[in-house]
């Protein structure tokens, strides 16, 4: 019997479940280096930024080694990050002042010295990395002698990317639409642009890639690019967030982790997962409403919770075959390589949803799985916390894969193990997912380190308040490495739900 005290925890976090799920919208987000240094470039007639306050923000978080980006070091973001602010002195002409010159040099220096050490790591390139990246260090190179490093690796991974689209980049929606801040040169291609304008005033719900209206002055666009960065992007803190549209995203990956627990939907889930249903593509799902690209993850997502909230969505599982490659899934049709969390989604998806082909489809990724071991580093492309990664993992794989899960459950505790051990600093996200993973595994009867979970659910009330609210991380790193605000309480709250239902009894 759980006693009186938790009782009360209980239903208040029933009633923050209930609130959560009653208002799930297009989500939300904390705002990100790389948009805003990309959009506080953009400059008015006299060379002046249109936005100076997100410039004067931007350049106060300079980390302590010269470098830019997430709170959480991860390589592929310190490098976006750091060129993005590099590229925003050089085009406002900033490193000619002495103040911002040592701010640059520090900069250019730690990608110098940091590059093809990242380049070389078993961390996969993120989406669209070859093409920003690229972009933003030959506008440095080109205006500045202070830079010099060689991208002839990313650009082959950017002529396969292109491979995949050939002539049709401009005129037809695909991925590439989320990062057209590297790809338009001039206004005639920002103009043929202007016609995918989404109702919201974005390009694909990005803010930096929205920018190329204002930037390359398409007047009709314009007016909606503005008020979309300033009205829907532009967070308090001075910073915009690097998306803008997660209704889709939002819904699928809010409504997951909760049904992986005990807890009993009412009608306040009909409206949500309808929006699924009616917007659902023969290729699958995307973000959002203002960002109709398909992708598999959202896609294998999607179907797991509708299979679990009783829709037949037996006909709708073939949505993913769109995404097969040789050996593995891709999130999206131009990718070069897998991203490890998107195909243990899927091999989840035609876990729970038998279909034709499925069997096949379950033996490549086991075979994916089983080439990488229970190593999370390697393509790991969206999650840029190891933690993050295994906890997601193993909530997954159970409860249909428990020897899989099990790997991956040893790996988890030890990385944990070893945060504690050395007072790493975890991240609330970090412990809610620990929490989650753990108490998921022991939900399934595999043996956890309880001593481990207490500690992790002890760690995790000393950062909520009495409405378990918590100062969200400047954790998820710029773009595509993300989750809405409404996600991270989702898994949060799930995982304390299986905390007290498990450990908390007389």
């Amino acid at each position: 019997m759980i006693s009186f005290c938790l009782v009360i925890m209980r239903d208040m976090i029933l009633q923050s479940i209930s609130q959560l799920i009653n208002n799930l919208g297009n989500g939300s987000m904390p705002g990100v280096i790389y948009d805003t240094a990309v959009i506080g470039a953009i400059k008015n007639n006299v060379g002046y930024s249109l936005f100076p306050v997100q410039v004067k923000r931007v350049l106060s978080l300079q980390h302590s080694d010269g470098s830019w980006g997430a709170d959480r070091y991860q390589p592929y973001d310190r490098l976006l990050s750091t060129a993005a602010v590099a590229y925003m002195i050089v085009e406002l002409e900033l490193n000619k002042n002495l103040k911002y010159s040592v701010q640059f040099e520090r900069g250019v220096n730690w990608i110098t010295e940091n590059q093809e050490k990242v380049l070389k790591s078993r961390y996969p390139l993120p989406v669209a990395f070859e093409f920003i990246y690229i972009w933003l260090l030959n506008t440095i190179m080109q205006k500045t002698n202070s830079l010099n490093v060689s991208i002839s690796r990313l650009e082959k991974a950017k002529e396969k990317k292109l491979s995949f689209i050939g002539d049709q980049i401009y005129s037809m929606y695909n991925p590439l639409f989320f990062s057209m801040e590297a790809l338009v040169k001039n206004k005639l291609q920002a103009e043929q642009l202007s016609s995918f304008q989404s109702k919201n005033g974005s390009l694909c719900a990005s803010p930096a890639s929205t920018s190329i209206f204002i930037k390359h002055r398409v007047k009709s666009a314009i007016p909606g690019a503005m008020k979309y960065l300033k009205k829907e992007s532009l967070k308090k803190n001075g910073m915009f967030q690097h998306f803008g549209d997660y209704t889709y995203f939002n819904i699928a990956y809010s409504l997951y982790p909760l049904l992986k627990t005990n807890y009993t939907f009412g009608r306040e889930v009909i409206s949500p997962s309808s929006k699924l249903i009616s917007n659902w593509n023969k290729e699958g799902i995307s973000f959002g409403y203002s960002f109709p690209i398909l992708d598999a993850d959202d896609t294998s997502v999607a179907l797991v919770v509708l299979k679990k909230l009783g829709v037949d969505v037996s006909d709708k599982i073939k949505s993913i075959w769109a995404y097969e490659d040789e050996k593995f899934f891709k999130t999206y049709f131009i990718e070069n390589d897998p991203a490890l969390l998107t195909n243990v989604h899927i091999l989840e998806a035609f876990l729970d949803i038998p279909t034709e082909g499925s069997e096949l489809a379950i033996k490549k990724i086991k075979l994916y799985l089983d080439g990488l071991g229970s190593d999370v580093v390697l393509n790991t492309k969206f999650v840029s916390s190891k933690i993050m990664q295994l906890g997601n993992i193993v909530v997954s794989l159970l409860p249909t894969l428990v020897n899989y899960a099990k790997n991956y459950l040893f790996v988890l505790e030890d990385e944990i193990r070893n945060m504690l051990n050395n007072n790493y600093f975890l991240h609330t996200e970090e412990l809610s997912l620990s929490l989650f993973g753990l108490t998921k595994a022991a939900m399934h009867g595999l043996a956890i380190d309880e001593n481990m979970v207490h500690k992790v659910y002890n760690l995790l009330m000393e950062r909520l308040d009495s409405n378990l609210n918590y100062q969200h991380s400047f954790f998820w790193t710029s773009k595509v490495q993300y989750a809405p605000i409404e996600v991270d309480r989702a898994y949060l709250l799930s995982g304390l739900l299986n905390y007290i239902n498990l450990f908390k009894k007389n």
